[in-house]
């Protein structure tokens, strides 16, 4: 994996939700090394970025029902292009 990720600068806002379950080539990380890295990136080129990072995921987290706090991830998504003006109420 790349340790300098560069970000351009009309690169669009970032949205990253992930878990700690996630699995990267069979290896469970905490936090995910390309979280970080994505984070790194964004800040340093002043980007709007929203990162999540859950505890518990899931295989498929979002896509059905469960109790999991992850689960709330589409919402906490369109709350976010609401304030970004992507969406209108």
């Amino acid at each position: 994996m790349q340790e300098n990720l560069a970000i351009a600068g009309d690169t669009a806002s970032i949205v990253d939700q992930d878990g700690r379950e996630t699995r990267t080539e069979g290896v469970k990380s905490c936090p995910r090394r390309a979280d970080l890295l994505m984070e790194s990136g964004s800040m340093a080129a002043c980007k709007s970025r929203e990162m999540h990072l859950y505890a518990q995921d899931g295989h498929g987290f979002g896509l059905r029902p469960s109790k999991l706090p992850i689960a709330q991830w589409p919402l906490l998504v369109e709350t976010w292009l609401h304030t970004l003006g992507v969406l209108s109420r």
